[in-house]
């Protein structure tokens, strides 16, 4: 009987199809831009009793989207994430990449370059919150100016996605 066949998994499978942001990523060789998702999956070898770890490798290999496609969206998707609640950089990022089951990843700086702006023209207001005694945290909040321009901005990107899938088809 092969080992395999005498461990278990103790992690449910779709957990281990969805890659944290932190996992490990590498380039694929001609596939310039592309990364194949490495997981690591516990499992419980019912023999020896031990828990063992193993390498899975996702079965999806993500091509990021062109720059130009993204950058025109990212007022949107802020203004978006934070109508539904204040969030700091971090949150920010995460549900971003939760969202899109990690396909779309942001880094800090992008993020930071983004709630900047935002907080410049008046659209979000950043406040410092946190123990007075430890690590505090910027959260941003959504200003009335802010969700005027997201209702703005949802009206542009749907009539801009209307036409352009008029033009592709």
């Amino acid at each position: 009987m092969c080992p395999q066949s005498q461990s278990k998994q103790t992690s449910p499978s779709a957990d281990l199809r969805q890659p944290a942001p932190s996992a490990a990523t590498g380039h694929l060789g001609g596939a310039e831009g592309a990364s194949l998702v490495l997981l690591l999956g516990l499992t419980h070898s019912q023999s020896t009793g031990n828990d063992t770890f193993h390498w899975k490798v996702s079965s999806k290999v993500y091509e990021p989207f062109p720059k130009d496609l993204a950058t025109g969206s990212y007022d949107l998707v802020v203004l978006h994430l934070l109508s539904q609640g204040p969030a700091y950089v971090y949150g920010i990022i995460r549900r971003i990449s939760d969202r899109t089951k990690h396909v779309v990843r942001w880094r800090e700086g992008t993020a930071y370059r983004v709630l900047h702006d935002l907080e410049r023209r008046g659209l979000v207001r950043g406040e410092w919150q946190g123990p007075r005694e430890g690590r505090q945290r910027r959260y941003y909040h959504l200003t009335s100016r802010g969700r005027r321009e997201l209702q703005h901005r949802r009206r542009q990107w749907r009539d801009f996605r209307h036409t352009l899938d008029k033009l592709l088809e």
